[in-house]
């Protein structure tokens, strides 16, 4: 009887988190418990790290850094760093107390922050889905990001803060999304699919080497820069507001549709299809690519625009100039052989 209490003993501590008080560390060492979790009761002391599946196969990771409304936990409470390797899932959920970093290899990895810091999020190439998410937040917030997907969303933020996310080559979607705030994107070659949605009095800018490159603005001033070796990259305004939108493309294809007016956009001639679309006010373009399209709606205030020499399409009035030209050419033959 008493081997046999003993026996129980034994695993009950193997299979239970294990706290290192010298540093703080919650390690997950269990063989069979599918779950690591840390929280204001796994962890006394701050600041608190979190070690998950690097020595066991758990299934998921939780580090809960969860402070109430009124609560100064947050001024002695840090969650530090979670490092999870986790065959599933992890997550770091931090809530008026600040999280220093999170180091993710599971297959699903998410950051989610509520007025205090996210720290930098990064995500390897062996994860399906990352997501990081940044609710008024006191700092800036930075992911790096090799998974499948890979994803942030910052809102109503400081104009002193920011959001960056950069995407590495074997990211197959990248997106970045914020209101009220400050972003800044970044997909390197090989990305497939890279977009950014700004709303609200956004500051935005893209640089954009991947595949498919996208911009989309509502009442934000937005900046997008895409390399030669993107494929397709297109820029839209939505609705007519005073803020900037400018777009300077090397990519094969390039295009920008502006709803409303205050937009410029300039075309290499690396680029082999340049097109501006501008429903109304004033539109910039510089175009030197093999062609270039422009269609101005029939609101259009004003209109500057610069074309190579001989551009293969320049405009509308190019495809109206040609019919005349036609007309006239008849017209000249008819009256010869009469």
């Amino acid at each position: 009887m008493q081997k046999m209490v003993l026996l129980v003993l034994a695993l009950a501590l193997v299979t239970s988190t294990v706290v290192d008080t010298a540093t703080n560390i919650t390690s997950c060492t269990s063989l069979t418990n599918n779950e690591c979790l840390q929280n204001l009761t796994t962890c006394l002391q701050s600041p608190c790290l979190l070690s998950c599946g690097r020595t066991s196969p758990q299934q998921s990771c939780i580090q809960d850094c969860f402070a109430s409304r009124g609560s100064n936990l947050s001024e002695i409470y840090q969650c530090h760093a979670l490092e999870c390797q986790a065959l599933q899932s992890c997550s770091q959920l931090c809530y008026r107390i600040n999280c220093e970093s999170l180091t993710c290899t599971a297959k699903v990895c998410d950051q989610e922050c509520f007025r205090t810091s996210c720290g930098k999020m990064a995500c390897h190439k062996n994860v399906t889905n990352c997501t990081q998410v940044a609710y008024y937040p006191d700092n800036s917030q930075i992911m790096e990001c090799s998974a499948k997907s890979c994803n942030q969303h910052y809102t109503l933020s400081s104009n002193t803060f920011s959001s960056e996310l950069t995407c590495l080559s074997a990211v197959e979607t990248c997106n970045q999304s914020g209101k009220s705030a400050k972003l800044n994107l970044k997909c390197l070659s090989g990305v497939k699919n890279c977009t950014q949605r700004a709303k609200s009095n956004s500051n935005t800018n893209m640089q954009c080497d991947g595949d498919n490159c996208d911009q989309s603005c509502s009442y934000s001033t937005c900046n997008m820069s895409c390399s030669a070796s993107a494929k397709k990259c297109t820029q839209f305004k939505e609705r007519y507001s005073a803020f900037v939108v400018t777009m300077n493309c090397d990519a094969d294809v390039c295009m920008q549709k502006c709803d409303g007016g205050h937009c410029n956009m300039t075309c290499s001639s690396n680029v082999k299809e340049c097109t501006q679309i501008c429903k109304q006010g004033t539109c910039f373009t510089k175009c030197n690519a093999v062609i270039c399209h422009s269609d101005f709606g029939i609101s259009t205030t004003a209109l500057s625009t610069s074309y190579p020499t001989n551009p293969t399409v320049s405009s509308k009035s190019s495809g109206n100039i040609l019919t005349v030209s036609l007309v006239v050419i008849s017209l000249v033959i008819t009256t010869c052989t009469n």
